[in-house]
């Protein structure tokens, strides 16, 4: 991210619920202790790993800010937005 830079994090829950007016679609990533995942300006971010795209940030739980959440990339089509392969 913007903020954060290129930190990395074990996927906690594939299905996390992040409250009121929400669905259940969102990834959480756990920090493992390794450093902050989510800051300020890290909104839009990419999730990646090598040349594979897997969302956009969204933010952090309420419960343990080091954490981090993005919305999977095949959610991305609803709202008319698509990855563009290099």
């Amino acid at each position: 991210g913007l903020t954060t830079g290129y930190p990395c994090g074990i996927i906690e829950s594939k299905s996390f619920d992040p409250g009121e007016g929400f669905e259940a679609t969102f990834i959480r990533v756990d920090n493992g202790d390794s450093g902050d995942l989510s800051g300020p300006g890290d909104s839009g971010c990419p999730w990646f790993s090598g040349n594979s795209a897997y969302g956009t940030h969204v933010g952090a739980p309420t419960d343990d800010p080091n954490d981090a959440v993005y919305m999977a990339q095949n959610y991305l089509g609803y709202f008319g937005i698509r990855v563009k392969v290099a």
